[in-house]
């Protein structure tokens, strides 16, 4: 834990200020630093000088990561209802070229280009794939210790 803080201020060219830290275990160490820091700085520059690690205490946040990741999770299901309603209408359309999108990579990429108003199923088949795969991205993305927990 750092008890005191004396800085010195040398005359040159850099104008470097040399701190003479006073702690507990190490009664006389120097740290040099250029220039000082000021907010957010100067409270992360103490938390660094703890040798014990004691100041480094951080909130988790918690209830809110808890929070954001229950978004997520209702944001992936509501994708997924919409893909599997999507699969429905191509079960029960007699259309092969929906039917073809729907089973082939190439096929669907291909729909998916043209611009014509029969194509607008592989375009939001498209569309939502791409979608899916960036919430899926975000959401795997979250802090382990909060999505390990998996219940199906």
């Amino acid at each position: 834990m750092l008890v005191g803080v004396a800085e010195l201020k040398l005359l040159g060219p850099k104008r470097d200020i040399v701190r003479l830290c006073f702690e507990p275990h190490h009664p006389f160490s120097w740290s040099k630093m250029s220039p000082p820091a000021e907010g957010f700085g100067a409270v992360a520059e103490w938390i660094a000088l703890d040798p014990d690690g004691e100041a480094f205490i951080f909130r988790k946040f918690d209830r809110l990561a808890a929070q954001i990741l229950l978004y997520q999770q209702a944001r992936i299901l509501s994708l997924e209802k919409e893909l599997e309603e999507l699969d429905k209408d191509v079960a029960n359309s007699d259309n092969m070229a929906l039917k073809d999108a729907a089973r082939t990579w190439e096929k669907l990429v291909e729909q998916s280009k043209q611009i014509s108003p029969g194509q607008y199923p592989a375009q939001r088949r498209m569309s939502l794939i791409v979608e899916i795969k960036q919430a899926l991205k975000e959401y795997r993305g979250s802090p382990p210790s909060q999505t390990n927990r998996e219940c199906g």
